[in-house]
């Protein structure tokens, strides 16, 4: 767990923002708040060995003292407690980074506790840098993850 600001903790209570992204970009979201947001307390929970043998006693508390807690789709996916303490938080923001990825690379039943997190943040985005390969579906999928609701005639 890597932790970055000098800024003193936010009211008790105050929503986070949760950035979820290909572990492989963690570090550069720490990188890039940090430089551009030093302000920021920053939390990286993308290494479950760092977390030890009891992940909830270290991020529970890392999730209540920061601004931002950045973590791997791969560890929302597959950790289930550091899962049980991302839901059991009400978030004021979650990123979803490379979301075609988080479309491409999950399964419906993953998608679905993707979207179900979602409903406990009251923004959410979905953020990409790369053209998505499978234009509609992609797209269709990233509309589901946001909530957008279609209305058929």
């Amino acid at each position: 767990m890597t932790s970055y600001g000098q800024a003193s903790p936010a009211p008790p209570g105050q929503p986070r923002n949760l950035v979820i992204t290909p572990g492989h970009l963690c570090n550069q979201w720490s990188n890039e708040i940090q430089k551009f947001a030093p302000s920021l307390r920053v939390a990286v929970a993308a290494d479950p060995s760092a977390l030890g043998p009891n992940p909830r006693r270290v991020l529970e508390p890392a999730c209540q003292a920061n601004d931002v807690v950045i973590t791997s789709l791969e560890v929302v996916l597959n950790i289930v407690q550091i899962r049980e303490v991302l839901f059991g938080l009400s978030w004021r923001r979650i990123v979803y980074d490379e979301c075609h990825e988080v479309i491409a690379n999950t399964s419906l039943e993953q998608q679905g506790m993707l979207e179900q997190l979602a409903r406990r943040a009251r923004n959410v985005w979905a953020v990409s840098g790369t053209p998505f390969p499978h234009h509609d579906a992609s797209m269709y999928g990233i509309h589901q993850l946001l909530g957008v609701k279609y209305k058929m005639h």
